[in-house]
């Protein structure tokens, strides 16, 4: 039993033997720019550049591959590091993210010639720098920077609601009718908005992102009740606006708020609206609560 046991090891031993052998002959494909992650492990850090250390390929499909050191590194918006004297990093095959540059320097310090990767690109071969020291290595650079144009929210959420309409109907003799634009959408500050329009990827962490920090700050919201863990894909959109015609009864002030988020100058129009009615004496004889949507649909809210 125990000799068995012994041959059954050794032909597992064996085999993993072979795959390891046939594993370090296969060159793997680069991946997509887009394959990499727009943000760094979950952090608010923006993902920067990946590079290989093996001597890559002309071919994409046949680069991208590590060496005796490692596969790959990955590197983060804002990034620095140099190996000091006598050492270097090699780069073998790049890919750098939309929005961000790779940069490589001759000598230590950041100092002497340099070579600048801008993304979106896939550089599958590149040839440049000192020979490697270690086994299988591409040539490399003693000091390298990341850096991103992007710009992530850091701000605390606040919310609360907007008047959107006042139509005073107090000294009317009948109904009357009042006309206001209805907008629900979130629009962003200029430095936001321009980090989102250099990719669409971008675009859609930069916008789950900013809604993930409403969720974790307000979550059902004390001032508005609008529940922000659940957060309207209309309200997510950018701004849309629309027409409409609301009534007054006569002897009564008819107003209308919206409840908006903001954060960092960027302000999301919400669905819900607050909708309350006047008498002369300044007194609300009615309030309500209602999800007021583009389409048409309107939803009262207990």
């Amino acid at each position: 039993m125990g000799l068995a046991l012994l041959e059954a090891t050794m032909k597992v031993f064996l085999i993993c033997l072979v795959l390891v052998s046939l594993a370090d002959k296969v060159k793997p494909e680069c991946p997509a720019v887009d394959d990499l992650p727009v943000y760094h492990g979950g952090s608010n850090t923006f993902f920067c550049a990946r590079h290989y250390y093996g001597t890559g390929s002309d071919l994409a499909i046949n680069a991208c591959n590590g060496c005796s050191l490692q596969n790959y590194a990955d590197w983060v918006d804002g990034e620095n590091l140099d190996a000091g004297a006598g050492r270097l990093y090699p780069v073998g095959s790049l890919i750098v993210r939309p929005g961000c540059t790779f940069y490589q320097f001759s000598e230590t310090g950041y100092n002497g010639g340099w070579n600048v990767f801008e993304g979106p690109g896939i550089w599958p071969k590149i040839e440049s720098g000192g020979n490697p020291v270690d086994q299988g290595c591409a040539k490399g650079h003693p000091a390298i920077m990341c850096r991103c144009k992007m710009r992530h929210f850091s701000c605390t959420p606040e919310d609360g609601y907007d008047v959107v309409m006042v139509c005073d109907a107090t000294n009317a003799q009948s109904d009357s009718e009042c006309n206001y634009r209805k907008t629900i959408g979130t629009s962003h500050a200029e430095t936001f908005s321009s980090s989102m329009s250099i990719d669409v990827t971008i675009e859609a962490e930069m916008t789950a992102k900013f809604f993930e920090m409403f969720s974790a700050t307000l979550g059902s919201s004390v001032s508005t009740g609008y529940n922000w863990n659940q957060v309207s894909s209309e309200t997510m959109d950018e701004e849309h606006t629309i027409e409409i015609l609301a009534t007054a009864p006569k002897g009564y002030v008819l107003r209308i708020e919206q409840a908006i988020g903001t954060c960092d100058g960027s302000t999301a129009k919400t669905e819900l609206f607050r909708i309350t009615h006047t008498n002369q004496k300044g007194e609300i004889v009615k309030l309500e609560h209602q999800k007021m949507f583009l389409n048409g649909t309107i939803v009262k809210l207990q």
